[in-house]
């Protein structure tokens, strides 16, 4: 090997300083934590699709309806509701649409742990939700106050009252 030039001497740094070769994997570390998805944030299940009249979302964590518009994200644990005279559309990335009639709300829950192709549950509170798929087995878990169900079919339709599913 050559010898380098007293400047290029590594003996002539402080033995504290970092040099490129140490900073390097760190870097890589760095960049592969940035790039790798948070598990908590990678669980939006839905989008809204259309919307007509007042339409309104809430996060998991909040208690406040704020006004939802066409494209807004649903991760699991929010809910979407539509108010009097007024309709939505909601997308779930796994191809099924809801369509969801006034005075209805939804919410879209936790999937049972350790079934990993299950689809996100969709909990009715109120009102009356059109389910449609293409792929009979895409369609989802639905829960009621007073029934649960696991459909098989493309499209099923679902009315909660106060009295009655």
């Amino acid at each position: 090997m050559r010898n380098l030039p007293a400047r290029f001497n590594t003996r002539n740094f402080p033995t504290g300083c970092l040099t490129i070769g140490r900073l390097l994997p760190l870097f890589a570390v760095l960049i592969f934590v940035a790039l790798v998805p948070d598990p908590a944030s990678a669980q939006t299940v839905a989008k809204l699709y259309s919307r007509s009249g007042n339409v309104e979302s809430r996060e998991r964590a909040s208690v406040t309806w704020e006004d939802a518009k066409k494209g807004h994200p649903f991760d699991v644990g929010d809910g979407v509701r539509t108010l009097a005279h007024s309709r939505a559309g909601v997308k779930f990335l796994s191809g099924y649409l809801v369509r969801l009639s006034p005075r209805t709300t939804i919410t879209f829950t936790e999937k049972d742990p350790g079934k990993k192709k299950e689809e996100a549950k969709t909990s009715i509170l109120g009102g009356i939700v059109h389910f449609f798929s293409r792929k009979p087995k895409k369609l989802p878990k639905v829960v009621t106050p007073q029934v649960s169900a696991s459909v098989r079919g493309t499209e099923f339709v679902v009315e909660v009252t106060d009295e009655r599913t």
